[in-house]
């Protein structure tokens, strides 16, 4: 596991900064599996130091997860939690980091996410999505879990599907329509045979692609 920080800054701190007025790390966990004991460690060696408040953040999709993934950030904040660091949590039911992050993100704080953590469909890094909008300093851990394959949804492969069937059918009407303008006699049929082996050919192979 490493640790790579995008901009992570720590400002000594005088005795008489009030709690409330600290800067914060917050921390994002995701609802994949990890071990949360060496998360918390190395968010404490982070936050130590200067004191820092952490705030583990949690989204939660399906719902059905919402109590293991209380219980997973409850966790957290029983382990990072002493007399240097002060540590709490929050979960949304929702699945919009940027918009999250945004709604609790202040300047000063700085944001600590997973390498392995990706937004879109074009599934970009996380933290340099963050680092774009907010340019917020970002702390980037490594090797804490292992993503999900990415999977795209059966609708998108559906609709692919139809498009390319579509395009393919099109493509070779136009051809038919051409041949019948300018072929005669047998390279006619030959040749409107011919585009009919191939079309059927491509749409197979297609099918098969993207299946």
């Amino acid at each position: 596991m490493t640790v790579s920080v995008s901009h992570l800054a720590a400002t000594p701190l005088s005795t008489e900064t009030s709690l409330t007025t600290l800067p914060r790390l917050i921390v994002l966990v995701p609802y994949q599996e990890m071990d949360d004991n060496k998360l918390a460690r190395q968010v404490w060696t982070l936050a130590a130091p200067s004191c820092l408040k952490v705030l583990y953040m949690g989204l939660c999709p399906d719902t059905a997860k919402e109590y293991h993934l209380r219980r997973r950030l409850a966790t957290l904040v029983a382990i990072t939690r002493d007399d240097r660091v002060f540590a709490e949590a929050q979960l949304e039911l929702e699945n919009d980091w940027l918009r999250t992050v945004k709604a609790v993100w202040c300047p000063g704080d700085i944001i600590v996410c997973h390498a392995e953590q990706t937004v879109g469909l074009r599934r970009r890094p996380i933290s340099q999505v963050l680092l774009s909008t907010l340019q917020a300093p970002t702390c980037i851990l490594n090797g804490f879990y292992s993503p999900p394959p990415f999977r795209s949804s059966p609708l998108l492969r559906q609709a692919t599907s139809w498009a390319g069937n579509i395009s393919i059918i099109a493509g070779f009407f136009w051809m038919q329509v051409s041949i019948e303008r300018i072929a005669e006699d047998w390279a006619h049929t030959a040749l409107l045979y011919l585009s009919v082996v191939l079309e059927y050919s491509l749409i197979w192979i297609w099918n098969y692609l993207s299946s």
